[in-house]
């Protein structure tokens, strides 16, 4: 199932279907959010073939920035 995330400065959209993008990825849903979460790094799921990467690799560098889950990892992590 293809999804496309576009980041604005209004904030990140969602989308089902394929679209113009800076890089294509294949990932396991649970790689993605180690990603998301900064809990994996960029560079070793590609090393591993973890995340498969079609276009731009840098970009998946800023993918978790799209997103606010560090900051709900730390407080959880803090509140256990």
């Amino acid at each position: 199932r293809a999804l496309r995330v576009v980041g604005t400065r209004r904030g990140t959209r969602v989308e089902t279907g394929a679209g113009p993008a800076d890089v294509s990825l294949r990932i396991a849903p649970l790689v993605l959010l180690g990603l998301l979460t900064g809990q994996l790094d960029p560079a070793e799921t590609i090393e591993s073939g973890a995340v498969q990467v079609e276009g731009d690799a840098e970009a998946l560098r800023d993918l978790p920035a799209l997103f606010d889950l560090r900051d709900v990892m730390t407080r959880h992590a803090e509140a256990g």
